[in-house]
Protein backbone atom coordinates (compact mmCIF):
# COMPACT_ATOMS: atom_id res chain seq x y z
CA UNK A 1 0.00 0.00 0.00
CA UNK A 2 1.30 3.73 -0.45
CA UNK A 3 0.13 6.44 1.49
CA UNK A 4 1.07 10.20 1.08
CA UNK A 5 1.61 11.16 4.50
CA UNK A 6 1.68 8.25 7.46
CA UNK A 7 1.69 8.64 11.56
CA UNK A 8 3.65 6.29 13.47
CA UNK A 9 1.42 4.09 15.01
CA UNK A 10 1.97 0.83 17.86
CA UNK A 11 2.58 -1.73 14.84
CA UNK A 12 5.08 0.29 13.62
CA UNK A 13 8.80 -1.55 13.89
CA UNK A 14 11.33 0.27 11.71
CA UNK A 15 11.43 3.06 8.92
CA UNK A 16 13.73 2.13 6.18
CA UNK A 17 14.17 4.24 2.77
CA UNK A 18 13.31 3.50 -0.60
CA UNK A 19 14.44 5.20 -3.41
CA UNK A 20 11.97 5.51 -6.78
CA UNK A 21 11.82 7.87 -9.77
CA UNK A 22 14.76 9.79 -7.71
CA UNK A 23 12.73 10.51 -5.26
CA UNK A 24 13.30 9.56 -1.51
CA UNK A 25 10.28 7.14 -0.02
CA UNK A 26 10.10 5.14 3.22
CA UNK A 27 9.36 1.68 3.93
CA UNK A 28 7.25 0.93 7.29
CA UNK A 29 7.51 -2.44 8.37
CA UNK A 30 4.62 -2.76 10.54
CA UNK A 31 3.62 -5.92 12.58
CA UNK A 32 1.00 -6.62 9.74
CA UNK A 33 2.86 -5.84 6.57
CA UNK A 34 5.02 -3.27 4.47
CA UNK A 35 3.28 0.33 3.72
CA UNK A 36 5.26 3.10 1.41
CA UNK A 37 4.74 6.36 2.44
CA UNK A 38 5.98 9.53 0.29
CA UNK A 39 8.29 10.74 3.14
CA UNK A 40 11.38 10.73 4.66
CA UNK A 41 11.97 9.14 7.59
CA UNK A 42 12.12 12.10 9.18
CA UNK A 43 9.05 13.79 8.16
CA UNK A 44 7.24 10.91 9.46
CA UNK A 45 8.96 11.21 12.92
CA UNK A 46 8.36 14.70 12.82
CA UNK A 47 4.79 14.67 11.99
CA UNK A 48 4.13 12.14 14.85
CA UNK A 49 5.52 14.56 17.17
CA UNK A 50 3.50 17.00 15.95
CA UNK A 51 0.51 15.08 16.56
CA UNK A 52 1.21 14.61 19.90
CA UNK A 53 2.42 18.49 20.57
CA UNK A 54 6.42 17.90 19.78
CA UNK A 55 8.46 18.00 17.44
CA UNK A 56 11.61 16.40 16.27
CA UNK A 57 13.96 19.28 16.91
CA UNK A 58 12.26 19.39 20.68
CA UNK A 59 12.65 15.39 21.00
CA UNK A 60 16.41 15.81 20.07
CA UNK A 61 16.99 18.82 22.50
CA UNK A 62 15.25 16.91 24.77
CA UNK A 63 17.29 14.13 24.04
CA UNK A 64 20.26 15.94 24.53
CA UNK A 65 19.50 18.13 27.51
CA UNK A 66 19.48 14.10 28.92
CA UNK A 67 22.21 12.34 27.10
CA UNK A 68 24.99 14.81 26.75
CA UNK A 69 25.75 15.45 23.00
CA UNK A 70 25.92 12.66 21.29
CA UNK A 71 25.35 11.44 17.19
CA UNK A 72 22.73 9.66 16.02
CA UNK A 73 20.63 11.04 19.10
CA UNK A 74 18.01 8.39 20.01
CA UNK A 75 14.42 10.16 20.45
CA UNK A 76 11.20 9.78 22.91
CA UNK A 77 8.47 10.02 20.21
CA UNK A 78 5.76 9.39 22.94
CA UNK A 79 6.61 8.97 26.86
CA UNK A 80 2.76 7.25 27.68
CA UNK A 81 2.77 4.95 25.26
CA UNK A 82 6.31 3.80 25.78
CA UNK A 83 8.19 4.50 22.29
CA UNK A 84 11.27 4.94 21.72
CA UNK A 85 12.96 5.23 18.33
CA UNK A 86 16.59 5.14 17.56
CA UNK A 87 19.01 6.19 13.99
CA UNK A 88 20.82 3.09 12.72
CA UNK A 89 23.29 4.93 11.24
CA UNK A 90 23.88 9.10 10.96
CA UNK A 91 20.16 10.35 10.29
CA UNK A 92 22.09 13.07 7.86
CA UNK A 93 22.60 10.20 5.38
CA UNK A 94 19.35 9.33 3.28
CA UNK A 95 20.57 5.29 3.41
CA UNK A 96 19.71 5.72 7.73
CA UNK A 97 17.12 3.05 9.40
CA UNK A 98 15.04 4.22 12.44
CA UNK A 99 14.31 1.05 14.77
CA UNK A 100 11.18 1.16 17.50
CA UNK A 101 13.17 0.07 20.84
CA UNK A 102 9.77 -1.34 22.19
CA UNK A 103 9.65 -3.73 19.03
CA UNK A 104 13.24 -5.22 19.37
CA UNK A 105 13.62 -8.57 20.46
CA UNK A 106 16.82 -9.87 19.54
CA UNK A 107 19.71 -9.53 17.72
CA UNK A 108 22.85 -11.09 16.51
CA UNK A 109 26.03 -10.33 14.77
CA UNK A 110 26.32 -11.73 11.13
CA UNK A 111 30.08 -10.19 10.22
CA UNK A 112 31.76 -7.06 11.90
CA UNK A 113 29.52 -4.62 10.01
CA UNK A 114 26.14 -6.54 9.51
CA UNK A 115 23.74 -7.41 12.25
CA UNK A 116 20.44 -9.12 11.98
CA UNK A 117 17.67 -8.03 14.59
CA UNK A 118 14.36 -9.79 15.29
CA UNK A 119 11.44 -7.84 15.83
CA UNK A 120 8.07 -7.76 17.21
CA UNK A 121 6.17 -10.26 14.98
CA UNK A 122 8.86 -12.24 13.57
CA UNK A 123 10.07 -10.20 11.07
CA UNK A 124 13.95 -8.95 11.26
CA UNK A 125 16.04 -6.64 9.58
CA UNK A 126 19.92 -6.79 8.57
CA UNK A 127 21.37 -3.40 9.43
CA UNK A 128 24.58 -2.17 8.03
CA UNK A 129 26.46 -1.85 11.90
CA UNK A 130 28.00 -4.04 14.22
CA UNK A 131 26.37 -6.27 17.25
CA UNK A 132 28.28 -3.71 19.38
CA UNK A 133 27.37 -0.45 17.83
CA UNK A 134 23.44 -1.33 17.92
CA UNK A 135 24.25 -2.81 21.62
CA UNK A 136 25.45 0.97 22.28
CA UNK A 137 21.99 2.53 20.47
CA UNK A 138 19.82 0.26 21.89
CA UNK A 139 21.90 1.34 25.58
CA UNK A 140 21.47 4.79 24.88
CA UNK A 141 17.70 4.59 23.81
CA UNK A 142 17.39 2.78 27.11
CA UNK A 143 18.87 5.34 29.12
CA UNK A 144 16.93 8.04 27.94
CA UNK A 145 13.91 5.61 28.79
CA UNK A 146 14.52 4.97 32.15
CA UNK A 147 15.63 9.21 32.09
CA UNK A 148 12.43 10.45 31.27
CA UNK A 149 10.41 7.94 33.01
CA UNK A 150 12.42 8.28 36.41
CA UNK A 151 12.14 11.64 36.47
CA UNK A 152 7.98 11.50 35.35
CA UNK A 153 7.85 9.18 38.64
CA UNK A 154 9.39 11.75 40.64
CA UNK A 155 7.91 14.69 39.47
CA UNK A 156 4.20 12.83 39.95
CA UNK A 157 5.38 11.85 43.53
CA UNK A 158 6.41 14.96 44.13
CA UNK A 159 2.79 16.28 43.45
CA UNK A 160 1.13 14.21 45.43
CA UNK A 161 3.32 15.32 48.49
CA UNK A 162 2.34 18.38 47.80
CA UNK A 163 0.51 19.81 51.08
CA UNK A 164 0.17 23.44 51.15
CA UNK A 165 -2.97 25.04 49.48
CA UNK A 166 -3.19 28.95 48.70
CA UNK A 167 -5.54 30.98 47.54
CA UNK A 168 -4.32 33.44 45.21
CA UNK A 169 -6.17 36.50 44.04
CA UNK A 170 -5.96 40.07 42.36
CA UNK A 171 -7.75 42.85 43.83
CA UNK A 172 -8.94 46.11 41.73
CA UNK A 173 -6.42 48.61 41.40
CA UNK A 174 -3.72 46.12 42.52
CA UNK A 175 -0.77 45.18 40.73
CA UNK A 176 0.31 41.79 42.20
CA UNK A 177 -2.02 38.69 43.13
CA UNK A 178 -1.88 38.27 46.79
CA UNK A 179 -0.91 34.32 48.51
CA UNK A 180 -3.00 33.34 51.15
CA UNK A 181 -1.98 29.57 52.54
CA UNK A 182 -5.71 28.02 53.39
CA UNK A 183 -6.39 24.55 55.12
CA UNK A 184 -5.94 21.89 52.55
CA UNK A 185 -9.76 20.88 53.83
CA UNK A 186 -11.31 23.83 52.35
CA UNK A 187 -9.70 22.46 48.84
CA UNK A 188 -10.97 18.83 49.66
CA UNK A 189 -14.58 20.05 50.26
CA UNK A 190 -15.05 21.35 46.79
Amino acid sequence: MELKKYRLDEDALALIPEFKNGRQFTKVLTRNGMLLVEEKQEEILNATLLYYGASLRGARDGAKSILGKIKKMPIMVNETLGHYWFPVISPAKPVCIWLALHHIISYESIDKTHTKVWLSGGSFIIVPISKKSLEEKIQRTCTLRYEIETRTARATEQIREQRTTYEVSKHSGQLNYTFQQVESKEYMNR
